[in-house]
């Protein structure tokens, strides 16, 4: 299905109150423009409105979730990449709810962020662990990394309310 700017809001808020649906309106507009989103069918005419398809609509949220956490445009658009696989096993199976899979945003001290999906919490034991060997840890350890945010997709899935999309 395809849904205007103003019904993926609606959906994204679960509400119908209007400067609450205005305010998600332009962060979705936002992140369109800067090609965070890309809309499903984009017009640029005038009274032709753009849509968005559901996956749409699941990006936007964990664009919306992590906005809480006060992440820059910068560390955004990292994660706005690491979607494009949204096809991919991890996001299809928090959709579907099966069970829970988290998203991990890992921050180094030098401003770099590493997202990643994860089935389990195999990241976070593997993020509290310590070799007393490994002086020399490799780039990619997860040892460089300061502070993490992890996200339960499933849970930011679930609460996606698509019948508010026509109130």
């Amino acid at each position: 299905m395809a849904y205007t700017v103003k019904q993926m809001a609606r959906i994204l808020t679960r509400s119908t109150e209007t400067e609450t649906v205005e305010r998600v309106v332009r962060q979705i507009r936002y992140w369109t423009q800067n090609s965070w989103i890309e809309p499903h069918q984009l017009h640029t005419g005038t009274g032709i409105s753009r849509t968005y398809d559901a996956d749409n609509v699941y990006q936007a949220a964990v664009l919306m979730e992590v906005s809480r956490f006060g992440l820059t445009p910068y560390s955004t658009v990292g994660l706005c990449e690491y979607m494009q696989d949204f096809d991919e096993g991890p996001w299809r199976t928090a959709i579907s709810g099966k069970y829970d899979v988290y998203l991990v945003g890992l921050f180094s001290r030098y401003g770099e962020v590493t997202w990643k999906t994860d089935g389990t919490m195999a990241t976070l034991a593997l993020l509290s662990t310590k070799n007393e060997n490994d002086e020399n840890r490799h780039p990619g350890s997860p040892h460089r990394y300061r502070s993490s945010i992890i996200i339960n997709l499933t849970k930011i899935f679930a609460d996606l309310d698509f019948e508010k999309a026509n109130s």
